[in-house]
Order: structure tokens, then sequence, then C-alpha cells
């Protein structure tokens, strides 16, 4: 966005924030650069606002903005998880958002059903950046000198520092017991550049041989050519969904969403969901095997990784069913997310395409 034009007022690391804790302590910091921007949007005597993401930070000051000026057109790309937890926060939009463009299918249902703001399903970016990379399975197996009869593992324990760091151990500890038991496994993980050396340290604690892949494109790639892989809960589910690759997944919640996950009742009054898999919500189907927290061990993700391994039927299935989640997540349409989302937001602004340039 940067790159196309846009004045960035802070750096966005400064709230990418995950689980209760971190946003708690984050809260003194958001309130500040909020009220930050505000002041510089009224300022500036905008048309219209698209908040992106980051709820607990653009929810706020959206609902300023619209204070200050009750016409302002607001728009919500990627919708709150309402469908997860805190569901009345749908009915709660509707006074400050004119309409929210989701990026999973089912969210307009969603939406509709809980009384919010109108909702449109405009795609994934994860989707977007699968048709943008073309890298074969065939080009990064012969780039990385990986023969076709070796397995390849993807190991890929999340993208953000406190994901890495609640992960990595056990991630590790599982594929190491999965290459004990099968032989000739090459064990691939994609790393953001600027935690190359935070994770090569770890790793090289946990000895463990890994390739580690930076490149965009090489990624996509090392995707394509995974026989399977073991994800962290979260987007890149989605991304291997694009790819039809085989997963499990495991995720690990910090400290005080772990305290509350031991008492059922005041959990499932928080958070109400059938599966944290994103291609298993979007087919309503629990397919991909998914270990949470206390049950996301190195014995239970080895398990099922060896489990998968051994059975082509099982494989083969997981294919069909991510096959079919990738339809219905737009794998298969030639528009991207971006020009959906901007052919939604001039139609609410009443803008015909010839009024607009290229």
């Amino acid at each position: 966005m940067q790159k196309a034009g846009l004045e960035s007022l802070f750096d966005i690391e400064e709230l990418a924030v995950i689980g209760p804790a971190a946003v708690i302590g984050a809260i003194p910091r958001g309130y500040r650069l909020a009220k930050k921007l505000v002041r510089t949007l009224v300022s500036k005597e905008i048309d219209a606002l698209i908040i992106i993401d980051s709820p607990e930070f653009n929810h706020p000051v959206a609902r300023w903005l619209r204070a200050d000026n009750s016409g302002l057109p607001i728009f919500n790309l990627v919708a709150p998880t309402v469908w997860a937890w805190r569901s009345w926060r749908a009915r709660k939009m509707n006074p400050y958002i004119n309409e929210v463009l989701a990026v999973l299918p089912f969210e307009p249902r969603v939406f509709a059903e809980l009384g919010g703001p109108a909702c449109t399903f405009v795609g994934h970016p994860a989707v977007d950046r699968a048709k943008r990379n073309s890298m074969t399975a065939q080009a990064l197996r012969k780039k990385y000198n990986i023969s076709d009869d070796r397995t390849l593992l993807l190991m890929l324990p999340g993208s953000r520092r406190g994901e890495i760091i609640r992960h990595m151990a056990i991630f590790a500890e599982a594929v190491k017991r999965f290459a004990e038991l099968v032989d000739g496994v090459q064990i691939v993980m994609p790393v953001i550049p600027h935690m190359k050396a935070e994770v090569s340290l770890q790793l090289q604690d946990m000895q463990i041989d890994v390739l580690q892949i930076e490149d965009e494109g090489d990624k996509w790639g090392a995707f394509r050519a995974a026989n399977l892989a073991l994800a962290a809960s979260g987007t890149v589910t989605l991304e291997l969904t694009a790819t039809h690759t085989p997963m499990i997944v495991g995720y690990r919640v910090d400290a005080i969403a772990s305290f509350i996950a031991r008492f059922p009742y005041l959990f499932k009054w928080l958070i109400d969901f059938s599966s944290m898999v994103l291609p298993n919500l979007i087919m309503g189907e629990n397919v991909v095997p998914e270990f949470f927290d206390r049950d996301c061990t190195p014995e239970t993700l080895s398990s099922a990784l060896i489990e998968i391994h051994q059975s082509d039927a099982v494989r083969e299935k997981q294919r069909e069913f991510l096959c079919q989640a990738a339809i219905e997540v737009g794998c298969n349409d030639p528009y991207e997310t971006a020009e959906r989302a901007a052919e939604a937001i001039l139609k609410r602004l009443n803008f015909e395409p010839s009024q607009t340039t290229p």
C-alpha cells in the first residue's frame, strides 16, 4: 500500500498483536495511535474511510469519525470474527459501518443472521497470492535438489513472533519424531526475512535440519511440492487450501486464553466455533485434523502426521475436500480481492465504472 502511495503515520507492527495478553498490553499504545489517526483524518476532510482488519483498533477509529461526520461512508475490509466469538459485535457495527467486505464466503450469511451491516464477499488475499505465484512443484524440487521420491514436509509454526515462540519447540519435536519413522524426509519452512536469524538460532538449539525458504515464489512452489504440512491455525491454512496440500493444524494460545480454556462453560460463552481451521469452517465439515492448546503436543502432532502419510485414502479425501473449499473461496475466479472490493465500494458510493480511471 505504501508503494501505491499510502502515507503511513506509524509502523503497522505496533499493532500486530494476537491473543488476550498481547492485546491488553497494547491498549495504551493503541489508544494514543487511534486518537492521533482520528485527528489527522478529521483535518484532511476525507470522503470515505476503509478500515482493514484489526477491529480492536480500527472500530473505535470508525466510531469516533462517524461521530464527527455522520455522512461519512465507512467500509470494513476483513470482517471481525463475529462467527467465532462476541457475536453481538455484528449488530453494534450498524451505526458506524456502511458495508462489510468479507474475505470468507460464509460471512455474508452470518452478518445477515446476526442483524449486522450489509456484507459482501470479495475473496481472500491468500487466494490472490496463489494465483500470482505460479512456481511448480517440479521447479521447486529441482531448484533445491529434492528428488521426487523424498517426502517433503512443511513446518509452518506461524508468521508472528509470538506464534513462532509458542509453536517452534512443539512443531520441531513433532517433525523430528516423524522424520525418525519415515525415511528421506525433507523438512521445509518458509520464513519472513526479518525473522530468519531468530528462527535459525532456535532450530540450531533443537538440532533439526530444516530448509528455510525466504522467497515468496519459492514458498508457493514448496506448498505445491509438499506431501503434507504441519501448520499453525491461521491464514496459512487457506494458502494450503489453495494448493490442495494435505495438512494437520495445531495451535497454542497465550497464557490468558489457555487459562480461560480450562473452564468449558466460560470458554463456550466467549468463543463459539466448530473448528479453528478455515477450510473446515468454509465447508462446514471437520476434515482437516486440528489440535488446540493442551492437545497440541509433539506426540499428538507426530501421530497425526504419520497417519496421513501412511494412508493414501486419507490424503486423497483431504485433497478433494481442500479442492472444493478452494472453489468456494474463489480460487477458480479470475478476479482478485482488490478488484471485487473496489467494485463494491464504488457501487456503494454511486460511482459508475466509466467515471473512474484505471
